[in-house]
Order: C-alpha cells, then structure tokens, then sequence
C-alpha cells in the first residue's frame, strides 16, 4: 500500500514532489536573506561614529542616510554629519576661588559660553578590500570666557577629523591597514582615546598608521602616530608607537595586553597664545586589560574591568625652570623644576597605573537600574625619592572621571595662579573611589548619578594636604528621535586641602546633537 501512495503515478507521490519544490524555494529565498543580512552587517561597521566623546555622551553611532551607488569598480558613497549645539557655564575651574586672581587683567575664572560644532562625513566603499574615509569639521564659539578678558566670539577654521584609507587583506595575508587621520580608541580610554586634547572634543584623531591582523578568537593592532610635528627633526617631535592585543577567551571574558612608546620632545613655547610648562619625556608602558560579562541570576548583568599597566623611561625638567622664569615677568610663579637631589633635572621614570570597576545591571526592573563602583590608581611623584614616579597619562587627557576637574590640569594656568602643582597637563598623582547609579524612566530617558572623591597618591601639591576634594556628577539624557538626542549635565566640586584655595566650583552644560 505504501509503495502504491509513493510510486509517480499515485497522490502522495505528487504532494511529495510538490513539497520538495517548495522547500528548495525556501531554500533559495533563505540564502537571499543571509546574504542580506551580510550586507547590512558590513553596512553597519563601516559606519563611522560621531567619536568616542560623543558615544560616551550619547550611546549612539551615526546613522548616515545617503547611500549612492557608484557603479564601475567602485560600491558605494556615503554621505553623513552632525550638527552639535553646547551652552555651557563654569565657575571656579581653575582657581577654586571666588575672589578671583591677584592679577587685575584676570578678574576671575568664570566662563559663559555658546559653541556650535556643525561635521560632515564622506564614506566611500571602493570595493570588498579598499575604503575611504573623510570627515570635516568647524566650530565656533560664542559668550564671555575671562579666561582672556575681552574674549566674546572665535570661530576655528575648517579642518579634517578624519582623513584615511584603509585596505584590507593586503595582497591576500589577512592584514589590515589604516593610513592616515584617525581615532585610535583602546579599552575605555585609560591611557589611548583623545589624540588632540585641551580642543574641548572638537576632534580625537591621531595622525597614524595602524596595522590589524585578526586572528581566531582575537586581534592584534600595531601602530604608529605622529602626535606633533615641529621642524623635521626627529628630536622635536612628539611621537607614539604601540602595540595593543585583543583576546576573546570565550563569550564573557576578554584579554587585552599592550606596549606603548611615547616620546614627547616638544621644544619650549614662550608665545603668548601658548604656555607649555611641560617636561620632556620618554615613556615606555607594559599594560594589560581584562573584562568580564556574565549574567548572575535572571535578568541580571555583572560586568567588570580591571586594567594596569607599569611605566619606565626618561623625564628631564631641565628647560622647565627657564620657562617658568621666562614668565615670571607677568605673574608671580615661584620655579620649581620637581628635580629631585643632584639630578640636575633629569630623572628616570618610575609610575604605576591602574583601574578595578564592578558594575550591576537589572534589566526586568523597572526603570533598568544599575549600580557601578570602582576605583582608580594613578602614582604620584614622591620628592624625597631619586626617581619620578608621577604617572604619564599619554593621551587619556579626555573628561574620564570629570568634565570639571579636567579644566585645573591645564598647564597655562600655572603661571597665572602662581601655584607648583606637578599635575598639570596630566590625569597623575590621584587616588579615585567612586560610585554611580544609572536609570532609564523611560525607554528615551537616561537619569546618571555619579560621585567621585579625588585623592593625592602624594602630597606635593601647592598646599599641604592630600585631600583634592568631592565630586557630584549628574546627567540626564534624552533621545528625541532617531536622529536628534540631547543632554543636561551638572557637576559641582568641593575642594580639600591639597588646594590653597576651598571656594566651590560648578560646571553645567546642555547639548543637542542632530546627526543626519
């Protein structure tokens, strides 16, 4: 009976037939949609983000709507950009005193002011192996900075965030190259993300070129950028070479080891748009990271980080007391060259560096709450010792840890407040404890609470103490819609008695940015 329903002449035969036609046209849409999918996976990872600044901020890449086929050798064009709107208003940043400086063309540190930051990018698809990569960008500011009295507007000219070609499985080896302006951004920028710091994130990039080979389970990326060009020669330049590998040891945790060399030969600058105070140095830095992702029980997520890393290398202050002196003229700075006994100002470097964080993450909760806590380890220079074992920070110089506290680092304001303080310029000689807590009321909204206690590894700053002060930060988040997202930042600083100075400072600031 069998047989009869499954010979070619009988009914079961035909629906038999029939089935396999229809599974074989399944078959075929199926392979369609896979190579779909690829399609927009590819799509989706060449799309350039609005940088590291700007998804720290937000959370979110951007989106570029123009794609025009290009046809010939070439796939496609994409055309993108973003439009960034900041009031911003801070008081206090730099002296911590509401007084004012004892300099009657420096009445006080307050600033008011209005930036609009409008870029576009150019994304060509060559082909599957080559691609190029442009984006522009220009800013101008508006309002009242007494950081230079009679200071109302500056526009900055155009200039290129990113400009470079990246060429793929070169000559079939499974290498990977990228030449020219770029973001290098590692880990969570603990020592390598902002190229171009003290620019207020107009840009990050490096001038670089970075070789990846990816391997199974992993990547290693070798790179090399020319962060200051001077004259030609090589011993007035700033420069930084690295080596940075990625390790998936499964699913949940990732290792990530790295060298980097930086040798930052700047000449000394008198002109009086800029005031360079600091040393030269060449720094050699063993580091590694590690994460972890897990979920613990139903709905929730553990993540964690630990990074660290060890630095060798030469420090020299020798030019550092005639700069000082050189502005000594026009402000009352006592030099200090931080040389430690007869080293004459040349020392050998010796620091440490690192960071541990846990955080939780309830996702069937309402409102998704979850709650971080770290702290964060960067040595400080001991003036008793035979060695300098301040941390070299390389390029982190970026708001990590505080949009406020960044703006004390700056180097220039050394000579206008008289103060010695051996971390300027730098994210060094700090202890960080801190903890936040992040909400979602609802699915466009995001509410951050965040403290952070700055403390000294040393006390040898321009007071007596080790206490820097306490930090509130608390930012709210909105994402209108698909292409506009907004957010309102508030931080306030307490300061403690490794300051000569305990006047509050605040730090508040309102963004709309509009990607298109």
């Amino acid at each position: 009976m069998a047989v009869c329903l499954l010979s070619s002449g009988g009914v079961w035969a035909d629906r038999v037939e029939d089935l396999e036609f229809r599974i074989k046209a399944l078959e075929t849409e199926l392979q369609a949609m896979k190579a779909a999918v690829e399609q927009t996976k590819e799509a989706v990872k060449a799309t350039p983000t609005g940088g590291a600044f700007d998804a720290w901020q937000t959370g979110r890449a951007v989106t570029p709507v123009e794609v025009m086929p290009l046809g010939g050798i070439s796939k496609s064009l994409k055309i993108g950009g973003d439009l960034r709107f900041r009031p911003t208003y801070a008081e206090n940043l730099w002296d911590f005193d509401d007084d004012g400086w004892d300099i009657p063309r420096l009445p006080d540190d307050t600033r008011e002011y209005y930036r609009f930051r409008p870029r576009v990018f150019f994304d060509w698809q060559m082909n599957n192996d080559m691609r190029a990569f442009f984006k522009l960008h220009k800013e101008w500011l508006y309002g009242q900075d007494n950081e230079m009295p009679g200071y109302d507007v500056e526009a900055k000219d155009v200039a290129f965030d990113n400009a470079f070609v990246d060429w793929n499985n070169v000559f079939d080896t499974g290498i990977n190259t990228r030449i020219g302006r770029q973001d290098l951004v590692y880990g969570e920028g603990f020592v390598i993300l902002d190229g171009s710091p003290y620019d207020g994130s107009q840009t990050l990039s490096f001038d670089a070129m970075k070789f990846s080979y990816p391997f199974e389970n992993g990547n290693i990326d070798v790179f090399a950028a020319k962060v200051q060009e001077n004259d030609t020669q090589f011993a007035d330049d700033e420069d930084l070479y690295g080596i940075y590998t990625k390790y998936n040891v499964n699913d949940s945790w990732g290792i990530e080891p790295y060298l980097l060399y930086r040798n930052k030969n700047d000449k000394p600058e008198f002109a009086a748009n800029r005031i360079d105070l600091s040393p030269k140095e060449q720094t050699l830095l063993l580091g590694a990271r590690t994460t972890l992702k897990t979920d613990i029980f139903e709905g929730t997520t553990l993540s964690m980080a630990a990074e660290g890393g060890k630095e060798w290398g030469k420090i020299d202050w020798t030019n550092y007391d005639a700069r000082v002196a050189a502005m000594a003229a026009n402000a009352n700075v006592t030099a200090n060259p931080f040389q430690h006994g007869d080293s004459l100002g040349k020392e050998d470097r010796d620091a440490w560096g690192g960071l541990i964080w846990g955080q939780l993450k309830q996702n069937d909760w309402m409102w998704k709450p979850s709650l971080k806590a770290g702290i964060s380890y960067l040595s400080g220079d001991d003036p008793d010792s035979s060695d300098y074992e301040g941390w070299d920070d390389f390029y982190s110089q970026w708001p990590k840890y505080s949009e406020l506290f960044v703006y004390t680092m700056y180097d220039g304001f050394k000579v206008r407040t008289g103060q010695n303080d051996p971390n300027l310029g730098v994210w060094s000689n700090m202890i960080l404890p801190e903890v936040r807590i992040d909400l979602s009321p609802t699915a466009k909204m995001g509410q951050m609470l965040r403290y952070v206690y700055f403390m000294a590894d040393e006390d040898n700053g321009p007071d007596d103490g080790d206490e820097m002060g306490h930090n509130l930060q608390w930012m709210t988040t909105y994402k209108f819609n698909e292409y506009l997202d907004g957010h309102f930042l508030a931080e306030y600083f307490a300061p403690g008695d490794y300051f000569l100075n305990d006047d509050d400072a605040w730090f508040i600031r309102f963004q709309l940015l509009y990607r298109f």
